[in-house]
């Protein structure tokens, strides 16, 4: 891993999250001045904005309608919002959101291919763990990014 400076960044090449995340700590850099080069494209390592607590608002809405339209009955409607988050966690905000992507994806997925499979009433409840999985991950990605804000802005004392 080899790591340029570019503009007052530095750039790190790599794909594998923790030894990026060492690479960081070992040079003792602060990683919202980190950018990786992942070989295919170039991503933050870590983004600190609104646009990025957005990207996870709209992930946990979709998922959100996603276990609302399961339960009410409404599988096709269903579907669709699990494909819209599927299009939306397609394109990860930065490098580190890239693990709890996939992770999200995998949830999805899995809850698409349940329903696919005719897993829709009450007597199912693996697509309902699995929609309901994701959106305590968004949930828990929502809330992780406040409190470093909050800390942040009032820090311990």
């Amino acid at each position: 891993m080899s790591a340029v400076d570019e503009g007052g960044r530095v750039v790190l090449r790599g794909s594998d999250p923790l030894e990026v995340c060492e690479e960081v700590v070992a040079r003792g850099l602060h990683p919202e001045g980190v950018d990786v080069d992942t070989g295919t494209r170039v991503l933050p390592l870590v983004l600190d904005d609104r646009n990025h607590l957005l990207t996870w608002i709209r992930l946990y809405s979709r998922c959100l309608a996603a276990r609302s339209l399961l339960l009410a009955g409404a599988a096709d409607r269903c579907m669709w919002e699990i494909e819209a988050a599927l299009i939306a966690a397609a394109d990860p905000p930065c490098f580190l959101d890239e693990v709890y992507l996939a992770e999200l994806v995998q949830l999805l997925r899995s809850a698409q291919r349940a329903i696919l499979a005719g897993e829709t009433d009450i007597e199912h409840h693996g697509p309902y763990v699995a929609v309901t999985m994701a959106e305590n991950l968004c949930a828990t990605r929502m809330i992780r990014r406040e409190v470093h804000q909050d800390r942040r802005q009032y820090p311990r004392t």
